[in-house]
């Protein structure tokens, strides 16, 4: 496996149309660990044999990233909450918007 050493141009993007979509409603955990980040993600389900519904959150899907990748994730998420503040009211989150 090659790497791309730091300050070299990063390779084009292949945008693999089927690559799977994992919806997920939070991040419920995360480690480090053997020098890689693995973080923990789920969503809230029912489950039916209850009546009423019991509420539950199944794990769906476990991220491992490489430190510098972590890195990138860190930035990119932090980028998307900055814009998405500087478009948001003051004050107001999605979840207190009707």
């Amino acid at each position: 496996m090659t790497s791309v050493s730091e300050g070299a141009a990063l390779p084009p993007i292949v945008d693999d149309a089927t690559a799977p979509i994992v919806y997920v409603d939070e991040l419920v955990g995360g480690a480090a660990q053997h020098g890689n980040f693995t973080l923990a993600f789920a969503t809230l389900q029912y489950d039916n044999a209850h009546n009423p519904p019991k509420p539950y959150r199944q794990v769906r899907l476990r991220l491992v990233v490489p430190p510098a990748g972590m890195q990138g994730l860190a930035q990119f998420i932090n980028a998307l909450l900055r814009a998405n503040q500087a478009r948001s009211p003051a004050g107001a989150s999605a979840e207190t918007k009707n």
